[in-house]
């Protein structure tokens, strides 16, 4: 048996169930590999079933198991390769969204500060240029962000002279 558990190890697949049947002097053995991840179309894969004497089956069970096996690991392979980049695909999805959402708020921020009736320059050019900043983090291409900065320049070391 030592070799039967040495060739399953082999195959790479993690789990496996096992039937076997016996009737008189016949057998009837299935083996299905079991995916590790949670793509279900993985669950739809029918055992590899193999029937015929108890002798026979002893003799040319693992020989018949290894391409069907083989060709089963290729595909938990591919299926979890694939799960593995949809699941980085939706974090950078996430990420990227979540980045606009904030460059959409900050740039809010900026507009509402710069653009408003009571903005005074004199007294609240630190809070524009640490806003403008902010969506310069985010975006370094932003136009009124670049623009409030270099205006803010000239409220930041007043000269009279």
């Amino acid at each position: 048996m030592e070799a039967f558990f040495k060739s399953l190890c082999k195959t790479g697949i993690g789990q496996f169930s096992i039937s076997v049947s016996f009737h008189g002097s016949d057998c009837a053995v299935s083996l299905l590999p079991k995916a590790s991840e949670g793509d279900n179309a993985l669950k739809a894969i029918r055992p590899f079933t193999l029937k015929g004497n108890i002798e026979e089956i002893d003799t040319v069970f693992l020989e018949r198991l290894g391409k069907p096996m083989q060709e089963t690991k290729v595909l938990f392979d591919n299926a979890n390769g694939y799960l593995a980049n949809l699941k980085k695909a939706e974090e950078k999805t996430k990420m990227a969204g979540d980045r606009k959402e904030k460059k959409k708020k900050a740039l809010s921020d900026l507009q509402e500060l710069v653009k408003g009736k009571k903005f005074n320059p004199l007294a609240e050019h630190k809070k524009a240029v640490e806003l403008a900043n902010k969506v310069l983090e985010l975006d370094e291409n932003d136009v009124l962000a670049k623009k409030t900065i270099e205006d803010m320049k000239a409220y930041g070391q007043p000269t009279f002279f």
